[in-house]
């Protein structure tokens, strides 16, 4: 039989030269994570390591290593430029707005205006609302990656985070993924369930992604997922059902939120991470946006809003007129409150039928809806919202007021946000002083009823 025939057995092929010669692969990972990650110099290192008896070679040794670690796929080089937008933090300011506003922290960010990036195509390369609104993804990149930084100092050992949905917690949460503390036992919940499609798609020159709590709690889990006892906690269901018993079905079958402010087997988070958003037609928010895309894309959104389109169309119709959009914190709805500045615009009357109105459509959906409750939130010990801008002022002084005007109906205490909001929110504060005792009776009477329970049963 030929030599060459497939049927043949051939002896092993020898191995020619001299063969590599392995790494221990935690001693290879230890020498990486020390120079990329701590910048720790190969002399360093060297030293470090015979100090613990372990002998290496010279820079160069170090440096092939490094390189065939990248080759293998140990080191993973990822480049993001949203990380690196960041503003200054205005230290006086944080503590009067703290002061002022009775939270425990305040972080007040002074925000460069977007325009002034002017070879940022990201940000110039838009008109209109698109250009307002591309403005405000920037002025939350910038906010989000200040509250990750803070929140990555703040995290412990066998915290329990629970995680909203939005673009400003989920960059929060990939911005303690680039450096995630060393922790061990933490357990990450998600506060709602999905408004969003689980598909991604390109539209124009942005990808549009799921930020729905699911998503960002699967983000914190990753960054944290190679220490010991990390777990986390999704619901995996659309936000909106068809009426409140199913809601309250899904809860008690698939969340760690269960009906009336309790928690699965009393394992409540200790820190929640919480956007404020605005269901303003013209914010961007996700339960009122014209999506672009295929008919496949309209359609996947179309599943997640038929059941409740006609009532949020009809919120939205009840505040049009005078601008007082509703906000959410978690995709949980309230009525926001006119500034006091602006209160003697219109007669108490008319704000009376308005809230009256509003009130009753917002509790209808929130009844049908897969989030937390308000006493959820207010039972976790630490609650950083991450927010600022035009179009969360009213939002964030309702909010606020409520926690100023009662303990019981304090929602957050840790704000992150910008200077001109910061001043504004002041400015607010301020106004309200300057009030007649009725109209201030006014504000305290109403704001106890946008923050209330569900009825009992």
């Amino acid at each position: 039989m030929s030599p060459n025939s497939p049927t043949t057995e051939r002896s092993a092929p020898r191995r020619r030269g001299r063969q590599k010669k392995l790494i221990d692969p935690k001693l290879l990972t230890y020498i990486c994570g020390a120079h990329l990650g701590d910048g720790r110099t190969y002399g360093e290192i060297r030293k470090e390591l015979r100090s613990r008896g372990i002998e290496t070679g010279d820079d160069s040794w170090f440096a092939k290593l490094l390189k065939n670690a990248r080759k293998d796929g140990l080191i993973f080089l990822d480049l993001d430029e949203t990380f690196v937008h960041r503003g200054d933090e205005l230290q006086r300011d944080g503590q009067d707005l703290r002061n002022r506003f009775n939270l425990d922290h305040a972080v007040v960010v002074h925000i460069a205006e977007p325009a002034k990036f002017a070879n940022d195509s990201s940000l110039t390369d838009t008109s209109g609302d698109e250009s307002v609104m591309r403005g405000d993804d920037y002025l939350h990149t910038v906010l989000a990656n200040h509250a990750g930084k803070l929140l990555s100092g703040q995290l412990n050992a066998g915290d329990h985070c629970a995680v909203a949905g939005g673009r400003a917690v989920n960059q929060a949460v990939r911005m303690i993924r680039r450096a995630p503390p060393p922790l061990r036992d933490i357990m990450v919940t998600s506060l709602g369930g999905r408004l969003w499609s689980h598909k991604w798609w390109r539209s124009g020159s942005n990808t549009m992604r799921p930020l729905d709590p699911d998503d960002s709690a699967f983000i914190l889990f990753m960054a944290l997922e190679n220490q010991p006892g990390t777990m986390f906690d999704q619901v995996g269901h659309r936000v909106f059902t068809d009426s409140r018993e199913e809601a309250a079905a899904v809860m008690e079958e698939h969340c760690m939120f269960q009906p009336g402010g309790k928690w699965y087997q009393r394992k409540q988070p200790n820190r929640a991470i919480v956007g404020v958003g605005v269901v303003d037609p013209s914010s961007g928010h996700r339960a009122v946006r014209k999506y672009e895309g295929s008919g496949l894309v309209k359609d996947l959104m179309n599943r997640h809003l038929a059941r409740v389109k006609n009532e949020l169309e009809e919120a939205i119709a009840t505040v049009r007129e005078s601008e007082l959009y509703f906000g959410d914190v978690a995709n949980r709805y309230f009525p926001t409150l006119p500034l006091p500045q602006e209160f003697h615009e219109r007669s108490v009357e008319y704000y009376d039928h308005l809230y009256g109105k509003l009130n009753k459509q917002l509790l209808n959906l929130n009844e049908r809806m897969v989030v937390v409750e308000w006493a959820h939130i207010r039972g976790i010990r630490s609650v950083t919202a991450i927010a600022g801008g035009s179009f969360k002022l009213r939002a964030l002084w309702t909010i606020l007021f409520a926690g100023l005007n009662s303990k019981s109906l304090r929602l957050i205490n840790t704000l992150v946000t910008d200077s001109a909001t910061a001043y504004d929110l002041n400015t607010a504060l301020n106004a309200y002083h300057g009030l007649d005792a009725s109209a201030k009776a006014w504000y305290e009477k109403l704001v106890r009823t946008f923050f209330q329970g569900p009825p009992r049963t």
